[in-house]
Order: structure tokens, then C-alpha cells, then sequence
């Protein structure tokens, strides 16, 4: 069998499978093809016949159980996968498919508490083809009724359609929608779901705990539970790992948010390199919705169009806000982020009047990074800041996201973003296009390379 490197659990599990069979068949084979030691006339020394017999039947046996290592696949090597590289190999795939379950703590209306689960699912195909149902859950507590709203969304490269459950309308529009910001769309769902869903900490903590049959496939269960690892989150993340593919097939994660209450989170149904899934795709409206079509002039309106930068994230309090872009990962070196922050007052925006603080994590583990500033642009009504940030303990970013943070005595308020990878030629494309949309039409400004990024120390 072909192992992985670094694989060194499963490696010695299977070197027995490694030692040279060609060289011990043949051996056997010459063994059995001889005249009977014990009746050759030319023997002086002679061998009791158990002895003889017994030799014979062992070699037999070797040969029948060489026979079956080759009938279960020892004749055609094979790889066996492990939870090392796994990040690698889902990189490699075209598409990602997901549905399961995020179970959530209602509160009724009556002030009752239920653990209800809700349907997710979601699709990604590189380059523009993207899919995903999301939730939004208002939680007040004091035995006030929660609020849950929902919605999904679709684009294949040729048509868009937004649905939202509340209001019961599905907006569609026969138009691609900006393919520079599906396929970001599409990369960060691809790329950070590899994280969420299937790499809750460091692979090398994650320890196989038994084998089963799931769906017809025989996986290995991998385990990566915070009392066994000191810096680990606050839960228990299981895996379901295709030991003959390397791509998982199942995962199941529980969390524990700061008030201490569990949130589960379920995906049964992982596939990879398939097509676009109906469920998300038939693009028309679901009965009884009120269908509104876009023509190409009004179809700006649709959350896929963007002509300028818009912000993958914001969030923050009455008067402090903390806006990104998506992070680049920049030769597994550095990242480069685009963010703004800006302080509300009296109506007007003060930009960048607090200076947040800048950290790689994976689970509780945490690195502290220093800002480099490369510019500082306004467009339309806000200031977007380009920034490399560098790891101080000069490691590799590996599957840290990074985390930007502004604490004080009143606020508190960060965004995680998870580095995306991209192909040096296209990182640069991309590097160059972002940049043109923080800055004004015509803007005569000079852009930053990858070169000039990778020569910062």
C-alpha cells in the first residue's frame, strides 16, 4: 500500500501489507515444486514427518493468505488517508455539497424553551455557481419569544433568484451577477467550510476512536474533543473520514456559547464533484410566492451584484463598527486583509478612530500578529484600509482564520475571516481587481503587486 507521509498512525497499522510477498511467493512456490525431503534418497540427515508435513502446511497457508491480501487489494496499491492533508485534498475538489441540520433553543410564545432543528444546505461549484440557505435567530432570553427568519439564494453563471421565507417573494434575474465577486463568494464557502465543518482544530489532534459503515462505506471516526486538548474549542467534533478517498462523508460538531448554552451542528450529506442539486437550482418561485423578475438594468439590486467593494462582514454596537473583505493567504507567509472601522457620531462616520488588534486562531489557540498598513482608500462613503498582517512567531498560516478585534470598557465586536488560496497567477488578478474597487473611477492612484507584498519583511 501507498501511504500518505506523515501518516505514521495508519503507517503502522499497515507495514505488515509493505513487506516484499513477490520475493516470499516465489520462495514457497520453489518450496512446494521440491521432492519430499523426508523420502529423497540422497538425504542423510533426514527430517521427521511431522516436521516435514508441517513445514508444507505452513507454507500452504502463507500462500492462501497471500492470496487473499491480494484478492482484498494487495495487488493494486492503495492509498489510505488519515486526517493529515485533508485540507489539501478538499482544495483539489470542483464542487461541495452540503445539507444537514443546525439545532437552535427556541422560545414560544408562551416562554417555553424546545430544541428545534432547522434544514441546511448549501453548493458550491468553482468557478460561479453558488447556493445556500441561511437562518438569522433572535435570541432576547428573559423568556421573551425568539424570532427566526430565513431565506436561500442561487446563481449558476446565468440565472440569480433570492428567496425570502418571511416576506414569501423569490426575485429572479436572468443575468450571471459580478462573476469577481461570486467566484470570492464561492471560494470562502469552499475554502472556510473545509474549516467549519471538517477542521475544528490542528489535524494532528484528531484520534480515531472506531470504524463503521456509514451509507454503504466503510469510514474510519475520527474525534476532536476539548478535554483532551488543552487550547481546543469548547465542544466535541466528530468525522466521518471515506478511508480509501480522504474526503469526509459526515461530520457532527456541538459548541458551547458563552451563556453556556449547546449548539448543534449536523452535516449528513457530503459530496463532492457533483452537480448543482434541484432543491436550490429550479429557479421559480415556491408556491404561493409572490415571483418578481429583474432585467439587466434592475438587477444591481440583487445582494450577487457589487461594483464597487462591498463588505463580507460587518458588525458592531450603536457607535463602533468593524467592516472587512475577504482575507487573502499570501504564500502561507502573511495575510492580506481590507477592512475598515469607524466610530458613529452625530450622524457623521470617524474612520479608523480606534485601532483594532490582529490575531491567527485555530480553536482557542491563538498568535499575535503585527499590522503592516499598505494603503488607505475612500470610495463613495467609506475608507477601506489594505493591511498585511504578519504572524509574530513567523509560522506558517496553515488553517488559522484571522480574527481582527476592538475591545474597550463599553464595546466589543470582531470579524473572522478565513485566508483564501489561490493559484500565485490568479492571486495577483486578484490582488490588482480589489484594489481598482476601493478607488474612485478613473482613480490614477498606483496598485500594490504581489511582489511588492511578498518583499515586506
Amino acid at each position: 500500500m501507498i501511504l500518505q507521509p506523515n501518516d505514521n498512525m495508519l503507517r503502522s497499522y499497515y507495514d505488515t501489507f509493505d513487506a516484499r510477498h513477490d520475493r516470499c511467493r516465489k520462495e514457497l512456490l520453489n518450496l512446494l515444486s521440491c521432492a519430499s525431503i523426508a523420502t529423497h534418497p540422497d538425504n542423510t540427515n533426514p527430517l521427521p514427518k511431522w516436521l516435514t508435513y508441517s513445514r508444507l502446511a505452513v507454507a500452504a497457508l502463507l500462500l492462501v493468505a497471500i492470496g487473499l491480501l491480494l484478492s482484498f487489494g494487495g495487488g493494486t496499491p492503495q492509498t489510505v488517508y488519515g486526517m493529515e492533508h485533508l485540507a489539501e485534498r478538499l482544495m483539489t475538489i470542483r464542487s461541495l455539497h452540503l445539507k444537514g441540520w443546525i439545532y437552535q433553543t427556541i422560545t414560544s410564545e408562551h416562554g417555553d424553551e424546545k430544541l428545534e432543528k432547522f434544514p441546511t444546505e448549501l453548493y458550491a461549484k468553482r468557478p460561479n455557481c453558488i447556493g445556500y440557505r441561511s437562518y438569522g435567530f433572535s435570541i432576547p432570553g428573559g423568556g421573551k419569544p425568539s424570532t427566526v427568519t430565513s431565506a436561500y439564494m442561487a446563481s449558476n453563471g446565468k440565472e440569480t433568484i433570492v428567496v425570502s421565507d418571511d416576506n414569501r417573494e423569490a426575485t429572479i434575474a436572468n443575468v450571471a451577477g459580478d462573476a469577481f465577486y461570486t467566484e470570492l463568494l464561492v471560494e470562502s464557502f469552499i475554502q472556510s467550510s473545509i474549516a467549519s465543518n471538517f477542521l475544528q482544530g490542528p489535524p494532528e489532534y484528531y484520534r480515531k476512536i472506531r470504524s463503521e459503515d456509514f451509507q454503504g462505506v466503510f469510514c474510519d471516526v475520527y474525534e476532536y474533543h476539548q478535554e483532551e486538548v488543552p487550547f481546543a474549542f469548547e465542544g466535541r467534533h466528530l468525522v466521518w473520514l471515506n478511508r480509501l478517498t480522504g474526503i469526509p462523508m459526515k461530520s457532527e460538531s456541538s459548541t458551547v456559547d458563552e451563556s453556556g448554552v449547546e449548539k448543534l451542528h449536523r452535516s449528513e450529506v457530503i459530496q463532492v464533484d457533483v452537480e448543482p442539486p434541484g432543491s436550490l437550482f429550479s429557479f421559480q418561485a415556491p408556491q404561493d410566492y409572490k415571483l418578481i423578475k429583474l432585467d439587466a438594468k434592475k438587477a444591481a439590486d440583487l445582494t450577487m451584484q457589487g461594483i464597487k467593494l462591498s463588505p463580507y462582514g460587518e458588525g458592531g454596537s450603536d457607535t463602533t463598527w468593524l467592516g472587512s473583505w475577504h482575507s487573502l493567504n499570501i504564500n502561507e507567509r502573511a495575510v492580506l486583509a481590507c477592512w475598515y472601522q469607524y466610530d458613529a457620531k452625530e450622524g457623521e462616520k470617524d474612520f479608523f478612530a480606534r485601532e483594532p488588534t490582529f490575531e491567527l486562531y485555530q480553536g482557542n489557540q491563538s498568535r499575535i500578529c503585527r499590522e503592516h498598513t499598505l494603503s488607505t482608500n475612500k470610495v463613495n462613503d467609506t475608507q477601506w484600509r489594505w493591511s498585511l498582517i504578519l504572524p509574530e512567531d513567523k509560522e506558517t498560516i496553515g488553517e488559522c482564520a484571522l480574527r481582527i478585534k476592538v475591545t474597550d470598557d463599553k464595546t466589543r465586536t470582531s470579524q473572522e475571516l478565513k485566508p483564501l488560496r489561490f493559484p500565485p497567477e490568479r492571486l495577483q488578478e486578484i490582488i490588482l481587481e480589489a484594489q481598482r474597487r476601493t478607488l474612485p473611477n478613473n482613480s490614477q492612484q498606483e496598485l500594490f503587486s504581489l511582489d511588492d507584498i511578498e518583499s515586506i519583511e
